[in-house]
């Protein structure tokens, strides 16, 4: 599968998948997140995008809990490759000078092969809002699991 072409920005990420692969009644594990950007590290980044992705696959019951051995589970990889929790003063005077973002790379490997499957980038980035963004170093953590998981949800027939 050719590596993703670009960036995908706000609710336009798409996943791309190797052809022929379906992931409808597949489960999803999420391997531990990644960084190469250490300010992830410092501010929990990595945890918190683990804890959120495992739960909003949770909420739509599309997570592999381990309690029983699902058919051809899916591998959920995560690395951060930027990270700034930005600056509300920032926010407040310059806007871009104190954004908050996130750059997520997703691959999706099968659980027994480790074959990759498919993959997308998510990205978000806040950069107004001022004292209205004083959490923007969380909420855009919890922002980028959600594209990933609405981003996998919409290559699921429901």
């Amino acid at each position: 599968m050719a590596a993703a072409a670009g960036l995908a920005f706000a609710d336009e990420a798409s996943l791309w998948l190797s052809e022929g692969v379906d992931l409808n009644g597949r489960r999803f594990a999420v391997d531990p997140v990644t960084t190469i950007d250490p300010r992830a590290e410092e501010e929990h980044a990595v945890d918190k995008l683990r804890t959120e992705l495992a739960k909003g696959l949770a909420q739509l019951e599309m997570l592999d809990t381990g309690d029983k051995a699902p058919p051809r589970s899916v591998r959920i990889s995560c690395e951060i490759k930027r990270y700034s929790a930005g600056n509300v003063a920032g926010r407040w005077i310059g806007g871009k000078f104190g954004a908050a973002y996130i750059v997520v790379l997703v691959k999706l490997a099968e659980q027994e092969s480790h074959q990759l499957i498919g993959e997308m980038v998510a990205v978000r980035e806040i950069a107004g809002g001022g004292l209205f963004s004083i959490e923007a170093g969380s909420t855009i953590v919890t922002d980028a699991a959600d594209e990933i998981v609405k981003a996998i949800s919409n290559r699921v027939a429901h």
